[in-house]
């Protein structure tokens, strides 16, 4: 039989190993740290049902749905079939230094996409109520080339946007108003991402296609899109991220060879090239796009690369200081999977916030291992059977005198 934290608390003072006070002030104490940690994580969803081809908005916690949103054209049954994603290795990285800190593998649900909170975003999972360790992050683009659709949030959360790789599109969603707009950006048909970078203090996003030369700046007010020309015509330009002063950006190079460029906005040059070392996973595998990754405080951009050294296909990351165009460190990855997502770990309390109640005491030292134990085996309805007196046997009752 299972006892009751009820019953469990009724022993607890009936056999005087706690005190009421005590007791009481354990369980509010938990319960204040719980809602401090429900805080930290609630918020709301933007997520990608791919099997629906919608965006589904709603209540982390309640899973209460605030809305549902057609996201393009129909695709046939194997195409949305084929969008399930493969599991997914996470990289962790330290924000004050931009080591490697860990990761680890979970495999989404029929759902992938953001939650924003009061003070971060970070990337949805199923069990984010109950892990140990969330993943900070403003954008999420799904990994390989079956995954149709890529989301990132302004810095403000006030836009969502939503690339469609396989319309050529990104879709501005409105997070207050919940209205949205389709901005063209390349012609139909590639399931390579279109990178993004939002420079929200100007309302506006810089994009390019993974496959010409063209930097793309959309007016998120207007909806209005310019093509720069930023002087690298004949290559095909990747990823992307703006540099801390807003004035210059840092753009991959794809081909006809691999590089970082180090771009002058206002007067649309090259500042300079920052060496790499290694190849990029993108060309000539399924990786929509290469990993780069702006911390959150805007000092350290990370870059991922790969060497055949010492095993084929080892991650190398390069750590560049960002408002100096300058390279730090390089690291490699070699104790995981190919990670699919720089992130930095957010410890997720909630967890240690839900322990039971005789977990609660034993490890406050409040009563021991062994008296939980026996507490745990305590079985109320046995106790209450042996409490209650036998009624004595009934005799042949007076004899008759004669």
């Amino acid at each position: 039989m299972i006892i009751s934290e009820a019953e469990i608390k009724a022993e607890l003072l009936a056999r005087a190993w706690v005190d009421q006070d005590t007791l009481t002030a354990v369980i509010e104490r938990q319960q204040e740290m719980y809602e401090a940690a429900l805080e930290q994580v609630s918020g709301t969803l933007y997520a990608i049902d791919s099997a629906r081809q919608m965006l589904v908005v709603q209540e982390l916690v309640s899973g209460q749905v605030l809305r549902e949103v057609a996201l393009g054209v129909s695709r046939d049954e194997a195409d949305a079939a084929a969008a399930e994603l493969p599991p997914l290795s996470l990289c962790w990285i330290d924000p004050a230094d931009a080591s490697h800190v860990g990761g680890g593998v979970w495999i989404p649900g029929p759902l992938y996409g953001l939650v924003s909170t009061s003070q971060r975003a970070y990337i949805y999972q199923s069990d984010a109520l109950t892990a140990p360790v969330l993943s900070v992050s403003q954008q999420y683009i799904a990994p390989g080339l079956t995954a149709n659709y890529d989301l990132a949030l302004s810095e403000n959360h006030e836009t969502l946007l939503i690339v469609d790789r396989q319309a050529g599109e990104v879709i501005l969603f409105a997070t207050r108003t919940q209205t949205m707009h389709r901005v063209p950006v390349r012609p139909q048909g590639s399931k390579r991402a279109i990178n993004i970078a939002w420079d929200t203090p100007q309302n506006q996003v810089l994009m390019t296609d993974s496959q010409s030369s063209t930097l793309y700046r959309l007016d998120v007010a207007t909806r209005q899109l310019e093509k720069l020309d930023i002087g690298l015509g004949g290559y095909a330009l990747g990823n992307l991220a703006l540099a801390p002063d807003g004035q210059h950006a840092y753009i991959l190079t794809l081909k006809p060879s691999v590089g970082l460029m180090h771009i002058d906005l206002d007067a649309l040059e090259l500042v300079k090239e920052i060496p790499l070392k290694g190849e990029l996973f993108s060309n000539g595998s399924d990786d929509p796009s290469d990993l780069m990754f702006l911390t959150p405080d805007q000092q350290h951009l990370l870059l991922m690369t790969y060497l055949d050294d010492p095993e084929p296909f080892t991650p190398v990351i390069t750590v560049i200081q960002a408002d100096k165009a300058k390279t730090l460190q390089r690291y490699a990855i070699k104790a995981q999977a190919k990670p699919m997502l720089l992130t930095i770990p957010f410890p997720n309390r909630l967890p240690e916030c839900q322990q039971p109640l005789l977990d609660l005491l034993t490890r406050q030292g409040l009563i021991t291992a062994e008296m939980a134990v026996e507490l745990a085996a305590f079985d109320p309805e046995v106790e209450r059977s042996e409490s209650v007196p036998e009624a004595p046997e009934e005799g042949p009752g007076p004899v008759p005198t004669l």
